[in-house]
């Protein structure tokens, strides 16, 4: 049996009490009117809301104290997530997959990299034009095969990284990454050697405004239309 320590238990309850609250006073009132502009407009990104989520600090909540977050602990992401959802999926989406993205910082282990992303990410949050982050891994040539250990041998990426003097050279497709159009900071994954791809998964954070990067298409979606799936280009 495991118990939740107290510290948890009040971050858990604290998540969920401004998810019901956005969702009460931002969503629910909102939510078809932004359903029928996206049916509308294959064009239209809801960013009068992402805007007024990030009035409600959604984005950075979880961002650690050691990094100048509020610091609430991970376990309470998972009912914060479920509360939003449960007005709008979309909604919901485009959240988790900022906190994804942000997940998948840490591993590097590369502080200076992570405080600058997470400083930027506030910082713009507090300035009210929020910088969402999203991962990147899928291609038109493999999707889930890379992600996993067991399946990644036999994945066939199509893209290319290559090291150059100040930095890497990146070619290639992304296709269905969530948030894309909405998102500033990109967290892509590639196969830098296609001979020993288990050893050779390359992380690179990749933001707006990078010389040779830019946005696709958007999918034609059946739901969720709010949160886009987008094709993004190296």
């Amino acid at each position: 049996q495991h118990r939740i320590n107290r510290g948890t238990h009040r971050d858990i309850k604290e998540a969920i009490a401004i998810a019901r609250k956005f969702a009460k006073e931002v969503i629910r009132p909102a939510y078809l009117d932004i359903d029928l502009k996206c049916m509308a407009d294959h064009d239209y990104l809801p960013w009068e809301v992402v805007k007024k989520a990030g009035e409600y600090r959604l984005f950075s909540l979880f961002v650690p104290k050691f990094f100048g977050g509020p610091g609430l602990g991970f376990l309470g992401i998972y009912p914060f997530a479920e509360e939003i959802s449960a007005a709008c999926p979309a909604m919901g989406h485009i959240v988790m997959v900022h906190y994804c993205g942000m997940a998948t910082l840490f591993p590097s282990m590369n502080a200076r990299l992570i405080r600058m992303v997470l400083k930027d990410m506030m910082k713009s949050e507090k300035e009210g034009t929020p910088r969402l982050c999203t991962i990147v891994v899928t291609e038109p040539e493999s999707g889930t095969d890379v992600q996993e250990p067991l399946l990644v041998q036999h994945a066939r990426p199509g893209s290319s990284v290559k090291r150059v003097e100040g930095g890497w050279v990146i070619n290639g497709k992304k296709i269905f990454i969530s948030s894309g159009h909405l998102s500033h900071w990109h967290i892509a994954n590639f196969i830098e050697d296609k001979k020993n791809k288990p050893e050779s998964w390359l992380q690179l954070v990749v933001p707006n405004g990078t010389p040779g990067f830019s946005f696709g298409a958007r999918e034609k979606k059946m739901g969720q239309l709010a949160c886009p799936a987008s094709e993004l280009l190296f």
